[in-house]
């Protein structure tokens, strides 16, 4: 099976649409009430002519409104960029030029800053507010809610695909953040393996074939929350062992070799 993280989530959302989804401070979600509000986002911003490929990015506290941006950013095909909300202006400037983003949603806290950033770039033609109880007069950009609200809920979005990019910016704590960028098929079964149980060896040699024929994805990583030592910490020798053995199995023998 091809794993596109948006066509996973409505698959168990279509399973049982009343379980619970989301709790975020006082807010709880059912997978059919996630799933309706990131669609009415979805929409909104297929409308502003957001769709395969371009990047989104996310400028907030962890909330709700979060996961929502981020499943309807896969939902459209488009790429969700994690913002981090300690970054200082300089921070931000590089975020926002080396990501590329053309559309953001933020927290209305965050408003002076993203003002101060705005006119700099120019290619980000779309701005949504997230309301946070701050009294702040006209921030860049339309409310969240309102959008949302003159949207449809159902789906209707066009086939995704698997080779569909996962992205997110390390902390930057050691110098300047790093984008890693993976295939959702790969980022999925790395999630669903992850601290569940350890895959079986046609598993592992199906990702590392996958890097062989160039995702390009280190095979330590692929493996790497496969397997845990009895203290929880991830087993990286086990997971590098592995690697190799599925790496040379599923390549094959070297030139001038006899399998």
């Amino acid at each position: 099976m091809q794993f596109q993280l948006a066509d996973l989530y409505e698959i168990l959302c279509d399973a049982n649409p009343d379980a619970l989804a989301l709790i975020a401070g006082d807010r709880c979600l059912t997978r059919g009430e996630l799933d309706a509000r990131a669609n009415r986002l979805a929409h909104h911003l297929q409308i502003q002519g957001i769709g395969v490929g371009d990047h989104v990015g996310i400028y907030a506290y962890n909330r709700a409104e979060w996961i929502e941006s981020l499943l309807a950013c896969w939902k459209i095909r488009a790429v969700a960029i994690n913002i981090n909300f300690r970054y200082t202006v300089h921070e931000l400037r590089y975020i926002w030029g080396n990501s590329d983003i053309v559309a953001l949603i933020y927290e209305a806290g965050f408003a002076p800053m993203v003002n101060e950033l705005a006119e700099e770039f120019l290619a980000i033609t779309h701005y949504l507010v997230l309301d946070d109880g701050s009294e702040l007069d006209n921030p860049r950009g339309q409310n969240y809610e309102a959008a949302l609200a003159g949207q449809s809920d159902r789906r209707g979005f066009a086939p995704r695909s698997p080779d569909d990019i996962y992205f997110m910016y390390t902390g930057g704590t050691t110098g300047k953040p790093k984008g890693v960028l993976w295939q959702q098929r790969v980022a999925a079964v790395v999630e669903l393996h992850a601290g569940a149980r350890d895959p079986t060896l046609e598993e592992i040699q199906q990702a590392c074939r996958e890097y062989i024929a160039g995702y390009k994805i280190p095979r330590e990583l692929i493996v790497s929350k496969f397997k845990r030592t009895p203290n929880g910490k991830i087993d990286y020798v086990w997971a590098k062992e592995v690697a190799e053995q599925a790496v040379a199995k599923a390549s094959g023998p070297a030139e001038g070799e006899h399998p």
